[in-house]
């Protein structure tokens, strides 16, 4: 931060980013920084930006919370993070920016968009790590959930007795999401439950933490409400989740036989309120609704991939496009082993396989329904170039000529849409590195050239004629040199043209870290004087709890 006054802090679910960045954000602001949070878009930060005040930014999951979807990003929004990434960094000290993300998150995004691939965006990442917890931060961490919470005396009698604390600090799956959940509801725990054995059966299943919850307290509504706000953004209108409900709760309900109510709905977002999910106003004085923690999601994620009947209810029923892209590509995260990637596979693909029919015919319906992704003004634009991306992907699998049919009408709506100005030239781009087909790759190249508009947009032109010359011909040309001239009278394209490197987006410095800083901190390390005994200092931090 000191150096590039900008950072992506990033690991696993659960590993503690949005505490360090928090912490990181209030330290900025008592140094006097304006702080700017941002909720939905880079471009909010653009909106806020004052030249001549320190100013501090914060995006906490700037990608999404537990997946990198391309549907929820605005126009050319990959080149606008890039661009304020510059800005932040030339600008002096004056802004600092801060955004979090999971990693695995951030390599999916880098595989999707060329301009964050080659920026080199881990250059400037900070990596939160179990491993850089040393044993001491995790007795904090324990100690000071217990400290701050309204646990009944006998539960922290229970975790001091035999010196319960120091198993939970050395449990192999010790995490401080689970730390904060355990600690944190006093009324989530009967007097007649065993706390300490409720604590390490959270840590010896983790999804179990949301599931005591999920199954023995919620009704069946509710429980069908959760399920459906899992396959939509992370903010949803509220309006959005009751049409996607309704149906899903019908199927649900005929099917289990329960008596459904005219108040289900409404019932059941009283009912997980302020536990599951949290209810807002959004910018626009409508109402949202949110996850109230990542972690809801990831179970929620492995309770549906155990009850898969469900997957089929929800492909049945799905109102929104983007549900089904979510239920096509979601991935199984693998764990981290020595320095291995990440593994990553599709989670519900063998089901859907058996479900042709009913996912090819649910694509059909939705294909044109609106997007329930979400920026200041509303909603985020319908763009059919991606929907078009991925019935391709789709089909090379499923091999379906309903799809087939679609993706012909759809291409010929393209180009009437481009000049409309409802399609995306960076969409359009990576639909032209798809297509094998050279009539279709005609018509979507006039859609194409009918939908740049911009700067950046010419210069995503220059990429398209570098893979594609022998589709440019010297009417497309002069289109382009025209519209650039419209644009911008004083500059001349062929120049442009001359100064744009196509293959660099940045040059990011080599370290991120300052070496000699960094070598300081592990000679005081060093000189620390080191207990006789390793439980000396958590065994005397947990005995004032007593």
């Amino acid at each position: 931060m000191n150096n590039y006054h900008y950072c992506i802090v990033s690991g696993v679910p659960g590993i503690g980013k949005t505490t360090l960045a928090n912490t990181l954000f209030v330290d900025f602001v008592q140094q006097g920084f304006e702080p700017v949070r941002i909720y939905n878009s880079i471009n909010e930060a653009f909106e806020m930006f004052k030249p001549e005040i320190n100013q501090v930014f914060y995006f906490d999951d700037f990608l999404g919370t537990t997946a990198f979807n391309e549907f929820s990003l605005e126009r050319n929004e990959d080149k606008v993070l890039l661009t304020l990434l510059k800005a932040i960094s030339n600008g002096g000290g004056a802004k600092k920016l801060i955004l979090t993300t999971r990693d695995y998150i951030l390599n999916q995004a880098e595989l999707i968009f060329e301009p964050l691939a080659y920026s080199d965006l881990k250059t400037y990442l900070c990596t939160v790590s179990l491993r850089n917890y040393t044993r001491f931060n995790r007795a904090e961490i324990l100690y000071n959930h217990i400290y701050f919470s309204d646990l009944d005396k006998n539960a922290i009698v229970e975790i001091l007795r035999d010196r319960t604390y120091l198993n939970i600090i050395d449990h192999p799956n010790y995490n401080p999401r689970i730390i904060e959940w355990m600690t944190q509801f006093k009324k989530r725990w009967s007097s007649q439950e065993n706390f300490v054995e409720a604590f390490f059966k959270a840590l010896d299943e983790p999804a179990e933490v949301w599931r005591h919850a999920f199954e023995r307290h919620l009704s069946l509504p509710s429980r069908h409400l959760l399920l459906v706000l899992l396959t939509l953004p992370d903010f949803v209108k509220l309006d959005d989740l009751e049409l996607v409900f309704q149906d899903f709760h019908t199927v649900k309900s005929n099917m289990c036989r329960f008596v459904m109510g005219d108040t289900d709905f409404r019932d059941a977002l009283d009912e997980v309120e302020g536990t599951f999910i949290n209810i807002s106003s959004w910018y626009d004085n409508s109402l949202v609704v949110q996850v109230a923690n990542p972690s809801v999601r990831d179970f929620l994620d492995v309770y549906l991939s155990e009850n898969l009947l469900n997957v089929s209810s929800l492909i049945e029923t799905a109102k929104f496009f983007s549900q089904l892209v979510w239920l096509w590509g979601r991935h199984q995260i693998g764990g981290l082993r020595s320095k291995k990637p990440y593994q990553i596979k599709p989670k519900y693909r063998n089901l859907i396989l058996q479900e042709k029919g009913s996912f090819s015919n649910s694509l059909s319906l939705t294909f044109y329904s609106s997007n329930p992704f979400l920026n200041r003004e509303g909603r985020l634009p319908l763009r059919i170039a991606g929907r078009i991306i991925f019935l391709l992907d789709v089909n090379r699998i499923i091999k379906s000529n309903e799809i087939y049919e679609l993706i012909e009408e759809a291409i010929s709506a393209l180009e009437e849409r481009a000049q409309k100005g409802e399609e995306a030239a960076f969409q359009l781009l990576r639909l032209t590195d798809r297509l094998r087909n050279r009539d279709y790759l005609l018509r979507v190249k006039e859609a194409f050239i009918s939908s740049i508009q911009g700067y950046a947009e010419f210069e995503r032109y220059l990429i398209f004629k570098c893979r594609h010359s022998y589709l440019i011909t010297k009417e497309d040309e002069q289109k382009i040199e025209q519209r650039f001239k419209s644009l911008y009278p004083n500059k001349n394209f062929s120049d442009y043209e001359k100064q744009v490197a196509i293959a660099e987006v940045g040059d990011p410095p080599a370290h991120f870290f300052d070496k000699q800083k960094m070598e300081k901190l592990r000679r005081i390390e060093k000189l620390r004087p080191k207990p006789t005994d390793p439980n000396e200092l958590i065994i005397d931090l947990f005995e004032s709890l007593a």
